[in-house]
């Protein structure tokens, strides 16, 4: 039986990422953070190590875990998988509800590793786009069809089980969707994800909860945008010294003065100010107009501040140079070079219906991706209606009382919270304004951490507060694992051995 340490990631991400005109893969290499480079030193630490052959035993299984058994995954290279692959539907409400998930053992003593429930947020983001994007154990190609091994998958030192919630999310569907594809809210997605796990932990009421990491979050619309993604904008002179005064002086400045409180519904409201609205579309503007006019197909990618972004022409780059070096890609069998197109290839791979087949998903019952009158019968990472119709007042909850709950009715739960420090959708920036306004006491103070591999490199920095840890991956985006991804193998090793918590 899998020790169960459960860990939940509620990843805001609500914007699906398209577009860019970097031509950073010209032929020459890039430079860190858009890839890592391999060392004699860094092949020596254990992610390298070369996979062990499985007898892909399921005695002792249950009926239903070996008909979810993933025998065989189309564009494997190598047979030596050291790990077991599950994927299929966790069916809730009445039988009614059919979360997809996949579960994807430790490639080492997978019966004593903890067990990470992994979703992700949007709303209506896919978790899959973690496994295949970000630390999972494979990689897509550019070819669409090939999968290569990630020298940095996290399954080396834990369970993953990733999951597609709430419903209407990637192959997550309903029987009743005049009911289920209308609206969503937060205490459904939670409903979905408590029954959710009751199915994985043996029907059990009680969830053996160890701890709770929440990476680049939402914790409230204020914290978020104003001092949070345009201050980001501001300190990488992504926008000119009049709109940031301007976002100061009509944003920020008055909610100083007179704070909204979600409790009472009183107080200064930017998000309702026509002259703040004003400069803070302006300045995101200047950063993303692709995502607000559509006649733009060029521009940053908020995700990521300093990465490139992708664009049909950044797409073609990048096939062309996988092409070019495909033989040296397929005799290594890995890769950790970072794509700024992976979820195009992503998306095309989770559409192949031979992929289908072999994670045995529904294809027919595939939910609708922009309203509920679509016939999709492919895969989409995050999920247009659900982003459209799920609840405003759910997508603007201020997430303090909840923390404070947790640190006064579970006071031994291990809260971690991270930030990838060149995300300019949920920035760093905002996410410490929103932590140290919680007042809480300070057991360690700010201060770097290393990389395992270039223990000569900083890494970050952590913050141990009294119930919370607060980590940041530096010159990580969004995805801390898709940018930066031997110093988020590190930060999570350091997770899973209580280095960060203890």
């Amino acid at each position: 039986m899998v020790r169960f340490i459960l860990l939940l990631l509620f990843l805001v991400f609500h914007v699906i990422v398209h577009g860019i005109n970097f031509s950073t893969l010209s032929g020459r290499k890039p430079t860190s953070p858009f890839e890592e480079v391999l060392t004699n030193q860094a092949k020596a630490q254990p992610p390298f190590q070369k996979f062990r052959r499985s007898s892909k035993s399921l005695d002792g299984y249950t009926t239903k875990a070996k008909a979810d058994y993933i025998d065989s995954l189309p564009g494997i290279l190598s047979s030596e998988i050291n790990f077991r692959q599950f994927s299929g539907y966790l069916t809730i409400n009445d039988s009614t509800k059919h979360i997809f998930y996949w579960f994807v053992e430790s490639q080492s003593e997978p019966e004593s590793k903890p067990l990470i429930w992994w979703s992700n947020g949007g709303p209506g983001c896919s978790g899959l786009i973690s496994l295949f994007e970000e630390f999972g154990p494979f990689r897509v190609q550019p070819d669409n069809v090939t999968l290569l091994k990630n020298p940095y998958s996290w399954n080396r030192v834990a369970n993953f089980l990733f999951v597609e919630s709430p419903v209407g999310t990637g192959f997550s569907y309903s029987d009743v969707p005049e009911r289920d594809y209308l609206e969503w809210t937060d205490l459904q997605t939670a409903q979905d994800n408590y029954f959710a796990i009751q199915m994985k932990s043996n029907d059990s009421t009680q969830i053996n909860l160890k701890g709770l990491m929440i990476g680049n979050p939402l914790n409230d619309p204020y914290s978020l945008e104003y001092v949070g993604n345009v201050q980001a904008f501001w300190a990488h002179s992504l926008i000119d010294k009049p709109t940031w005064d301007n976002v100061v002086r009509y944003c920020i400045d008055p909610y100083d003065r007179d704070p909204y409180n979600s409790e009472t519904g009183t107080g200064f409201q930017p998000w309702n100010d026509p002259m703040c609205i004003k400069y803070d579309t302006q300045a995101n503007y200047l950063v993303a107009p692709q995502l607000y006019n559509s006649s733009y197909t060029r521009g940053l990618d908020p995700y990521a501040l300093d990465a490139p972004y992708c664009t049909s022409a950044q797409n073609q780059r990048e096939t062309l140079w996988y092409l070019r070096n495909k033989v040296s890609a397929l005799k290594n069998n890995s890769t950790v070079k970072f794509r700024a197109c992976v979820n195009s290839f992503t998306v095309v791979y989770l559409g192949l219906s031979n992929v289908q087949k072999a994670i045995h998903v529904r294809s027919s019952k595939i939910p609708p991706h922009n309203n509920i009158d679509d016939k999709a019968n492919n895969w989409i990472d995050c999920s247009t209606l659900i982003a459209n119709e799920y609840s405003i007042i759910s997508q603007n909850t201020y997430m303090t009382s909840h923390y404070t709950y947790l640190l006064d009715k579970k006071p031994d739960l291990k809260i971690i919270i991270f930030s990838g420090d060149d995300d300019g959708v949920c920035a760093t920036v905002g996410t410490q304004y929103w932590l140290y306004g919680m007042n809480l006491t300070v057991i360690s103070p700010f201060q770097a951490w290393y990389h395992t591999a270039k223990p000569d490199q900083v890494a970050g920095y952590i913050t141990k507060f009294k119930g919370i840890t607060f980590i940041t991956i530096h010159g990580a985006g969004h995805e801390i694992a898709l940018y930066s991804p031997g110093a988020a193998y590190t930060f999570f090793q350091n997770v899973i051995n209580g280095k960060f918590t203890s």
